[in-house]
């Protein structure tokens, strides 16, 4: 009986086991498709949720595991009206066909197709030549023995709007994309991000390349496709119809450092938030791991991002970010001594927040976190941080303490000449130390002190209104050259 149960559950069969007064009124048992399941990691409680409210069927369960015997994976279990567990059945069917990619970046790491971006300051064309100069400044620690360059566009014009224009193309075209896939209670809350530091590329060796074609140089890249708006790039096409998208390189590593210069605070940047209305806001000493997740029946690693306070209390768990728009904006004229200007990251990102709530499918996936988060990290007197637990030691192998201050716009300067880009917006200065490369014993061999970073978060407009998302991406474009010209 059991066996026919489950044979009918994953064949998606509707089962009329519950009988009441009511027609038409029944159960569906049916097993998730993988591809279901990646998608809603760890956020199966929210998307349980959804489908309720869709459906409007009586009752909606996602569990794991429900019989001793079943086969390692999720089960949607409903009650309801027919008509409502049809609906059910089409909605997951529809969510399996649904076409997001996601591209690994790095090994726990995922990247929605076409996120991934390059611009070159100052750069009058694609045929512009990006040049390869030596770089020996701070890096990635599985870096530090891979030769590094700094890309830099030759014949820089400063007069040139071809970046610009290419920033805002790219990222509206994008946005369909985003907005045809995107679920907030899924995916989680979707913020952008305007970072400042140095981007540099490794294990490439190459002396040149038209800005055109060095994206393709770097992995997990795809060319833009879908609704051409005159990036000054044409789509490349092969027989059959089907997109032609370059082998990428992957022997050529690319990384984003923060700036690291603790001159950063300096009195030309106290003097830029004075003048846009900007006050110390909070003060906060704060942990970052990154730690590898144990989870039930999956194979793939799956990491979560752990914060503590400053008590090494339990702030969050969350599933990393879900990049759906990353550019990395290369300044010209670069000082390769001191490394500014600065270049600068825009980021449209979410994540999943790991509540009690959406945490009951996988209880057992961090119940450990919960459990031993203040003994996860080896402290000395003063809480000074030098080593992972060795229960922890094969699964945390980066760490990072910030000491954060955070600027906000001041309680008077919400008023009509105020530039309204600025309500809302979060600036942060966290000063910080980098930990990695855990020994057996735990204890840390790489230490990076003194990263300084410097992060804007602007609040996003409706993602649905183009022309409100248009003006954004110009607007967070000018905003970043503004602030970085006055970071030291």
């Amino acid at each position: 009986m059991l066996k026919a149960f489950h044979t009918l559950a994953q064949s998606g069969q509707f089962v009329d086991l519950i009988k009441h007064s009511k027609v038409n009124v029944g159960h569906l048992l049916i097993y998730l498709p993988e591809q279901v399941r990646k998608r809603i990691f760890h956020s199966e409680k929210s998307y349980e949720n959804k489908l309720k409210r869709m459906s409007q069927a009586e009752v909606v369960a996602i569990r794991s595991r429900p019989y001793r015997d079943s086969p390692d994976g999720l089960v949607l279990e409903a009650w309801g009206s027919f008509q409502s567990l049809q609906i059910l059945r089409d909605l997951i069917t529809d969510e399996a066909k649904a076409n997001l990619s996601l591209h690994a970046v790095g090994s726990t790491h995922y990247a929605v197709e076409n996120a991934m971006l390059t611009l070159f300051k100052n750069c009058r064309s694609g045929s512009s030549p990006i040049m390869f100069v030596k770089y020996l400044g701070p890096c990635q620690p599985n870096h530090d023995r891979l030769v590094r360059h700094l890309p830099c566009v030759g014949h820089p014009d400063l007069e040139s709007s071809f970046s610009l224009n290419k920033f805002v193309e790219r990222s509206l075209q994008q946005l369909d994309r985003i907005n045809a896939n995107y679920d907030e209670h899924v995916h989680g809350k979707m913020r952008a991000v305007i970072s400042y530091g140095t981007f540099y590329i490794a294990n490439c060796d190459l002396r040149e390349v038209p800005e055109s074609e060095f994206d393709g140089l770097l992995p997990y890249t795809v060319y833009p496709r879908g609704r051409a708006r005159g990036t000054g790039r044409s789509p490349r096409w092969r027989g059959g119809g089907r997109y032609f998208v370059p082998q990428p390189n992957t022997n050529c590593r690319a990384s984003f450092i923060p700036t690291g210069n603790l001159n950063t605070d300096s009195s030309r940047f106290q003097d830029f938030l004075r003048k846009n209305g900007f006050v110390l806001a909070e003060e906060k000493v704060a942990y970052r791991m990154t730690l590898i997740l144990n989870v039930s029946g999956e194979q793939r690693r799956s990491a979560v991002t752990v914060g503590l306070d400053g008590n090494f209390d339990l702030v969050f768990v969350n599933m990393v970010d879900n990049k759906w728009l990353y550019v990395s904006v290369v300044s010209a004229q670069k000082d390769f001594k001191t490394y500014t200007p600065y270049d600068c990251r825009f980021k449209l990102i979410s994540n999943t927040n790991l509540t009690s709530l959406q945490s009951e499918v996988r209880v057992n996936d961090f119940s450990d976190i919960i459990a031993k988060h203040r003994t996860m990290l080896l402290r000395r007197n003063g809480n000074e941080i030098y080593g992972v637990h060795p229960e922890f030691v094969k699964r945390i192998d980066f760490v990072r303490e910030k000491h954060m201050k955070v600027y906000r716009l001041a309680a008077n300067q919400h008023g009509a000449t105020t530039d309204a880009f600025l309500y809302g917006m979060d600036i942060r200065v966290n000063y910080g130390t980098e930990y990695s490369r855990p020994l057996p014993t735990g204890e840390f061999e790489a230490i990076e002190r003194n990263r300084v970073e410097v992060t804007a978060a602007p609040e996003l407009p409706d993602l649905r209104d183009e022309d409100k998302m248009r003006t954004f991406f110009t607007d967070c474009w000018q905003f970043a050259e503004e602030l970085g010209s006055v970071l030291e």
